[in-house]
């Protein structure tokens, strides 16, 4: 990964997991302190990571190392912030050093302290709540089952995901957690409720086709639900990732904010009365943040 963002950086396998490591750089200074950064990173990205404690000396050591380097991508601050920052006091020793970093080179930034998945998990269970029965379309591994049932939930939740392994997983959770409110399928026709649900389609959309996820949001929208909640990446930040392409092989498409507002548009030409309201979440880079969020809330004249 490193490779791929420092051209000072080159990798070569010699044999087995041996691997030659160059570095280059304009002075020695830049050498040395791009050769800590590998070093740092090597080790931070290990299994044996987890158990490494990182005192506020060393994050501020290597705070310095990461500033010391010219033009160090976006990621790599966030890597940096996921990987050798432990704590909320160490995030806030760190944050207001990353942030004038990347002023000069023209980002405007607001960091914070969770990645991208958790500031997305936390946004969506807080609208979500617990008031209501839940759907989850395309649930993967129960993040936000698990995630409302800590916050107390007793409703039915209703699971969907084309996985059939996730069925045993499902059920040791369940065991796990002493509930018996989680009914999995594998086809979104086969559920049935009857109950006013809240519907969360987070980070799904992207995998289909579009013709197919307009489809399947407005089978979303047929049940009788009180709000749906949908995320997908937002296609205006990738360009803090990388040059082009998408964030993952498997996606069809990653919408800009306008492109997404269009396809919800289109999802819902029905006519369905709705409120919709637009949000982003995690690290806000120039406005831009690298989840966008559709809100859409039944109002109290939709028949």
């Amino acid at each position: 990964m490193l490779e791929k963002y420092f051209k000072g950086i080159s990798v070569q396998q010699s044999v087995g997991n041996n691997f030659t490591l160059t570095i280059t750089g304009a002075t020695i200074f830049e050498a040395v302190n791009l050769l800590n950064l590998t070093a740092l990173f090597t080790h931070l990205t290990n299994i044996d990571a987890f158990n490494t404690f990182i005192d506020d000396s060393f994050a501020q050591k290597y705070l310095r190392v990461l500033t010391n380097l010219e033009r160090v991508p976006y990621f790599v601050h966030y890597l940096f912030i996921r990987r050798a920052v432990k704590n909320k006091a160490q995030f806030a020793l760190v944050k207001p050093a990353l942030e004038t970093y990347l002023a000069q080179y023209g980002i405007k930034a607001n960091l914070i302290n969770e990645d991208t998945q958790r500031s997305r998990l936390g946004f969506i269970t807080e609208e979500a709540g617990i008031d209501h029965p839940v759907l989850d379309i395309g649930c993967g591994e129960f993040a936000y089952y698990k995630r409302l049932v800590n916050k107390g939930m007793q409703h039915p939740y209703y699971a969907v995901d084309r996985n059939e392994n996730l069925r045993r997983l499902g059920e040791n959770i369940m065991n796990r957690m002493d509930r018996d409110n989680l009914f999995f399928y594998t086809d979104i026709e086969q559920v049935t409720c009857n109950e006013t649900i809240n519907i969360i389609i987070s980070e799904v959309i992207e995998h289909n086709t579009r013709e197919a996820s307009v489809a399947l949001i407005q089978k979303a929208m047929s049940f009788n639900f009180n709000l749906i909640i949908i995320s997908t990446p937002n296609a205006e930040f990738n360009q803090f990732y990388f040059d082009s392409g998408f964030r993952h092989d498997d996606h069809h498409f990653e919408f800009t904010g306008e492109e997404f507002r269009l396809f919800i548009e289109d999802c819902m030409a029905n006519g369905i009365h709705a409120e919709v309201a637009y949000a982003q979440v995690g690290d806000e880079l120039n406005g831009i943040r690298p989840t966008q969020l559709v809100i859409i809330k039944k109002t109290a004249d939709h028949e």
